[in-house]
């Protein structure tokens, strides 16, 4: 009977169980929301916004950061070097990045680090090994190679200390060192034990079978050489040069904004005006007057006016006009050949600088990082050549001077041109095709900001400092 009453309870309480969900309204499945992307813009802005949190939550030690070379070229920004990284070809190439320059006119320099297939690691165009810049770098891979592709002075100066950082590593140089005022064996500037396993162009390289090239740029201007080395990543299609192609970006460098006070110093319209805040506007406008004075050295825009406060502060005796608008419209994102090189070294061999394009150009490669500005740039083998066509004009004008002369040495019995009158001969067309960059493929710069490079050009021919072409 016991058994009987507990069944009878159990269902009893089913029952009323069954009762109560039946007049219990059921909801409709809830459907889940579509998933829906962020905006592109938006996930950028949230990835940022965690990385300079990451960056203040964990700040680097100045120690970190601290660089005690820096007296073996002594600009800014002194024995405090930040160094950013950059995935240029996702996991196989980065950009280490830092800072030099004078005036508070500070641009990016780069260094190029390339992952082989063997997982070693391939180092271009070393900058300033920091505690900071070597962990970054470690964080890669071991360092098999270092490689110094230029005799420029603002790159060599750290192949030693950063190869010595790495002892294992072997070390190749461009062809063409030396140094001023006395040419010092290449031993002796910094690389101390670490001796120099080869010479590009020179030696069998034991990571050709992943490159192009090299392909060498050695111009001897008479008081020095000019070299650059380019060579092209196979794997990646990637051709890497240092100085002679640049994209200038419309935005300040990532390794710019990390101290932005160069940038603030450089936006103010009167440098007696005290420092803006550092909003994205006034350090784009830093960043534009930072590029028209890296580039051009005396943009027409800038004046400097000597004052007592500019004795003690030159800063404040730069002011700037509302032509930098247009000037650096002009470059901006724009790929050119740097005005320096143009006006200054590879005129002087226009024929040999030439020869030097179409071998770089009949190499494979869809894209180019230079060690400087932008990178990388989308750029083809025919675009790249095109960015060199003022050299075309200049060894025309100079071969119609050569036949010229040859006229009028027959007609005035022997009498030549002074050599020192051949850019005076030129330069005109020069400038015009200066000014056409969509024609000329060499950038759409403002004849007036190419004017201070104009002057120096001639003061060097004239006074015998820097050597033509025969």
């Amino acid at each position: 009977r016991a058994r009987t009453r507990a069944r009878t309870a159990m269902a009893h309480t089913r029952a009323l169980s069954a009762r109560h969900r039946a007049a219990t309204p059921v909801a409709a499945p809830r459907r889940a929301a579509p998933r829906r992307s962020a905006p592109r813009a938006a996930t950028k802005r949230f990835t940022a916004k965690r990385a300079q949190a990451e960056a203040e939550a964990e700040p680097v030690p100045a120690s970190d950061r601290y660089y005690g070379n820096w007296l073996a070229l002594p600009i800014q920004p002194g024995d405090q070097r930040i160094t950013t990284r950059t995935e240029l070809v996702k996991g196989r190439m980065w950009g280490l990045e830092q800072t030099q320059g004078v005036l508070n006119v500070l641009v990016n320099v780069r260094m190029t680090v390339v992952k082989l297939a063997d997982g070693g690691l391939l180092c271009w165009c070393p900058v300033a090994p920091t505690r900071e810049c070597v962990r970054l770098v470690e964080e890669l891979g071991e360092v098999k190679y270092v490689v110094l592709p230029t005799t420029a002075l603002e790159h060599k100066v750290f192949l030693g200390p950063f190869a010595r950082k790495f002892p294992d590593c072997e070390v190749y140089i461009a062809p063409g060192q030396y140094s001023v005022p006395l040419d010092l064996p290449f031993q002796w500037l910094g690389l101390g034990a670490k001796r120099v396993d080869g010479v590009l162009g020179e030696c069998e390289l034991p990571f050709a079978d992943e490159f192009e090239g090299p392909e060498i740029l050695s111009l001897s201007l008479g008081t020095g050489t000019f070299c650059e080395v380019a060579m092209v990543h196979k794997s990646t299609k990637t051709l890497l040069i240092v100085d002679s192609v640049v994209q200038c970006p419309a935005e300040p460098p990532e390794v710019c904004r990390v101290d932005p006070s160069p940038l603030l110093a450089r936006a103010k319209a009167d440098g007696r005006e005290p420092d803006r805040e550092p909003t994205p506007a006034v350090l784009r406008e830093g960043w534009a007057k930072t590029a028209l004075f890296g580039l051009f050295f005396q943009p027409v825009s800038v004046e400097y006016k000597p004052s007592p406060a500019a004795v003690v502060d030159i800063d404040k005796g730069f002011t700037w006009t509302e032509r930098w608008k247009s000037s650096f419209a002009r470059i901006s994102n724009k790929v050119f050949v740097a005005p320096i090189l143009q006006q200054v070294v590879l005129n002087k061999r226009p024929s040999a600088a030439l020869e030097w394009v179409d071998r770089v150009a009949a190499m494979g490669f869809n894209k180019v990082v230079p060690a400087h500005l932008q990178a990388p740039i989308q750029l083809s083998p025919a675009q790249f050549k095109a960015k060199f066509a003022f050299l075309r004009e200049l060894e025309a004008e100079r071969q119609a001077a050569k036949k010229g002369g040859a006229v009028d040495e027959e007609r005035d019995q022997g009498r030549r041109r002074p050599a020192f009158e051949l850019p005076e001969l030129r330069l005109p067309d020069f400038l015009q095709q200066l000014q056409g960059g969509a024609g000329g493929g060499n950038g759409d710069f403002e004849a007036d900001d190419m004017q201070f490079l104009k002057d120096l050009d001639e003061i060097t021919v004239k006074s015998g400092f820097v050597k033509l072409e025969e």
